[in-house]
């Protein structure tokens, strides 16, 4: 049998990964014994470009870099986003918009998916957290 745990987080996804680093952090977070939860491997992968299962991209903002750092995640140099255009088809489509950053500011950074739950991973066996596969 497994020890007590005071909190138990289903889902290793970024959000569940997150909120488990949040839970299990003793200088900027909660300092709670945290279990993680999920029916898939959570193992940390060969970041080798060959074993990419996830091929899309998150971007981080300013506010989530800031929280990044405060829990203390690793992750590589992230690509800086200075602009963003969102919709799909011809640019005249009616609910389509440009959103840029200030001068000499950036609005977020790129990071594949793959990449950052291996740091997020990472971080959270660091704090003790038990992966429950």
């Amino acid at each position: 049998m497994t020890d007590p745990v005071d909190i138990a987080v289903v889902g290793a996804g970024l959000s569940g990964l997150l909120v488990a680093i949040a839970l299990a952090d003793p200088d900027h977070g909660a300092g709670q014994t945290v279990a993680l939860i999920d029916p898939g491997p959570l193992e940390i992968r060969a970041d080798d470009g060959e074993t990419v299962q996830d091929l899309r991209a998150t971007s981080l903002t300013p506010p989530a870099v800031r929280m990044r750092n405060r829990l203390s995640v690793a992750l590589p140099p992230l690509a800086p986003m200075r602009g963003m255009r969102v919709g799909e088809g011809d640019q005249d489509t009616p609910w389509q918009f440009q959103l840029d950053a200030p001068d000499g500011e950036v609005l977020a950074w790129f990071i594949g998916n793959d990449t950052f739950r291996n740091c997020l991973l990472r971080r959270a066996v660091e704090l003790g957290v038990r992966c429950l596969a």
